[in-house]
């Protein structure tokens, strides 16, 4: 086991809390028996050599970051195990960013038919809220889309 090791652990445990899945689901997942998952789960195993390119794409199927934390946790990068690498989108500028920002705004004004003037000052205020929070526009776009599919969890549900 290397030091990185218990990052893929938090990362299996955290993605099967959140999707509710057992061990026995996640062991199918992963095409193992359910006590080698648990020692995956509990740090005391990881994939052979030979079978690591399948386990890395395997989990970064069901979630990038396990992918990433698998080649991590084997001492290796993402990249060696095969699995596309993120490439990082330059910022935009700061006229670029009010365009968005503005048609952003434009289209939930007319979502919600109320005026624009009222949707930003909500969007203001749910943006502020959510970086005083820590948490990243990432994290609240995959809350929002599963919450208009109706995936979210049981305790977003409903709330206003």
């Amino acid at each position: 086991m290397t030091a990185r090791t218990p990052k893929l652990v938090d990362a299996l445990l955290e993605w099967r809390a959140r999707d509710r899945k057992k061990q026995e689901d996640a062991a199918a997942l992963l095409s193992i028996a359910r006590k080698t998952y648990v020692q995956l789960e509990l740090g005391g195993w990881l994939p052979p050599v030979r079978e690591r390119h399948f386990f890395a794409h395997t989990l970064h199927g069901i979630e990038p970051r396990l992918g990433v934390a698998l080649a991590h946790a084997c001492g290796t990068t993402p990249r060696a195990l095969g699995l596309p690498v993120e490439t990082k989108v330059a910022a935009p500028d700061d006229r670029h960013a009010e365009t968005v920002y503005d048609a952003a705004v434009c289209v939930a004004s007319e979502a919600a038919d109320l005026p624009p003037r009222t949707v930003r000052a909500i969007v203001a205020a749910v943006v502020a809220k959510l970086e005083v929070a820590g948490v990243t526009m990432g994290q609240a776009a995959d809350l929002g889309r599963a919450v208009v599919s109706g995936s979210a969890p049981k305790s977003t549900r409903g709330q206003k």
